[in-house]
């Protein structure tokens, strides 16, 4: 994606241009535009990671290993549990943002935790599909390894795990509310 640095001095900007109307409210609409970020990123994460688990099961119905199918090895039926509870974990908690989004409650709160969980749970259940696929997940002309590469992103967009974590915290400690700036 293309970016570019902007700068503007002297620049006036008419009455009915202002974000959110009102002089003043601009930093309250860009950070509610950064809350639904947090519902959008995790949601194309959740994608990737069901994608991932899909190909995983299919694979191991029917890759073969010392002469039998490995989804007979209770290492492979405990890799897919875990990603399936993984990705079933994510769903539920960008559901949740998304929800009080659409009935217009605050929801950053939500769309944080959903954002941190899904983006480290699409890395876990990535690299969970590569261990299934063995070597021909690493192979780039297969998808596991876009979505290994995609699913990394999704840990850094609209904030990194870390960044997440520092509001989450903040947020319960009651030092500074994610909510604070309204929906």
């Amino acid at each position: 994606m293309p970016s570019a640095e902007l700068s503007f001095q002297d620049c006036e900007i008419p009455a009915d241009s202002l974000l959110g109307g009102v002089e003043g409210q601009g930093f309250k609409v860009a950070m509610t535009t950064l809350h639904y970020g947090r519902v959008c990123v995790p949601a194309r994460a959740l994608g990737i990671a069901q994608a991932c688990l899909d190909m995983a099961v299919a694979y191991a119905n029917e890759r073969a290993a010392f002469g039998r199918k490995i989804t007979g090895f209770q290492a492979v039926q405990h890799t897919i549990a875990d990603m399936l509870a993984k990705t079933e974990a994510a769903r539920w908690l960008i559901y949740r943002a998304a929800a009080k989004a659409d009935r217009k409650l605050p929801f950053g709160r939500e769309a944080s935790i959903a954002k941190y969980f899904a983006g480290e749970a699409v890395t876990d259940v990535t690299e969970k599909c590569l261990e299934i696929h063995g070597g021909y997940g690493f192979a780039k002309e297969f998808p596991v390894f876009r979505y290994f590469t995609c699913a990394r992103v999704m840990r850094t967009g609209e904030g990194s795990a870390n960044v997440q974590k520092n509001l989450l915290g903040l947020d319960e400690l009651g030092i500074k509310k994610i909510d604070r700036h309204g929906v």
